[in-house]
């Protein structure tokens, strides 16, 4: 008899369960905070700190996702759902902290025709070697 691929072989341990069912209802009131406390210009001063920092976990996740995917490792799956999720992240900053003009013109260009369609090809790898390692697990 088949199993369902989206169902967990095993159960989650009550307190993670717990604690993300608190997150989840806790970050709704925390959203609502930000969106009216939250200054709508701020100047930081480790801009460039962070920037760099940023980028430093693009290339460490992009390259491991090159890597593993050379060797046709299983293991792809994270740093490629991890590429995937830094990639609309800086896309959606990149966008957001433009100035108008040019800055804006390169950060959309950038988004729309590099970093969004190398997230959605991560996500489907990932997505597609999950898919495969089910499939696998459940022949044998």
């Amino acid at each position: 008899m088949r199993k369902d691929v989206t169902l967990i072989e095993y159960r989650l341990p009550r307190w993670l369960l717990v604690t993300y069912g608190c997150f989840t209802l806790g970050i709704v009131p925390w959203i609502v905070f930000l969106l009216y406390s939250l200054p709508s210009r701020h100047v930081s001063r480790h801009w460039d700190v962070m920037w760099v920092g940023f980028d430093m976990a693009l290339l460490a996740v992009l390259t491991a996702t090159l890597y593993l995917g050379h060797k046709r490792s299983g293991w792809i799956v994270m740093p490629a759902v991890a590429l995937a999720t830094l990639l609309v992240a800086d896309a959606w900053f990149d966008i957001l902290t433009a100035h108008p003009g040019p800055q804006l013109a390169i950060s959309l260009a950038t988004g729309l025709v590099l970093e969004l369609p190398v997230a959605v090809a991560s996500a489907w790898l990932a997505a597609r070697t999950m898919r495969r390692l089910l499939n696998g697990w459940r022949q044998s």
